[in-house]
């Protein structure tokens, strides 16, 4: 049975749901979605790049006006923050995965965007309280919990 994903109705294979959401009825493809998710994960990495560069700049501005050991904190804080903008820049949210057309099949069933499949797996990050969302038949990580 599908449900409505702004209320939580049921459908039951109607085209239009009472509170106005209307059921996407084109056809979409694994490789246009699968560039959608690709954009979608750019778009975040640029964004978090910019934020560590607005972050960089004003460290770099302080760490010259340090001295001798200056230059050192400025590599080790710089590869700190570059490794932690590209380590993370792929955390889609549930949300933002399944706004993405092509993400769920007729049914309403989720469907990973690079083969296919229709099974997924949540998996915890050490240490942390992030939970990684990946397809069973491939092993990419989808989202991010």
């Amino acid at each position: 049975m599908k449900f409505c994903p702004e209320c939580g109705t049921a459908m039951n294979g109607a085209t239009v749901c009472g509170c106005g959401y209307t059921v996407q009825t084109s056809v979409v493809t694994l490789e246009s979605a699968r560039e959608k998710f690709l954009e979608l994960k750019k778009e975040r990495a640029l964004k978090r790049m910019g934020i560590a560069a607005a972050i960089i700049v004003p460290i770099w501005l302080l760490v010259l006006s340090t001295g001798e050991y200056g230059f050192l904190i400025f590599v080790m804080l710089f590869g700190a923050v570059v490794f932690g903008s590209v380590y993370f820049h792929s955390a889609l949210t549930n949300a933002e995965y399944h706004s993405i057309p092509g993400t769920h099949d007729a049914h309403g069933e989720h469907v990973c965007v690079f083969c296919g499949g229709q099974g997924l797996y949540r998996k915890g990050v050490q240490n942390s309280s992030v939970v990684q969302a990946r397809c069973t038949k491939c092993g990419t990580v989808l989202f991010h919990e």
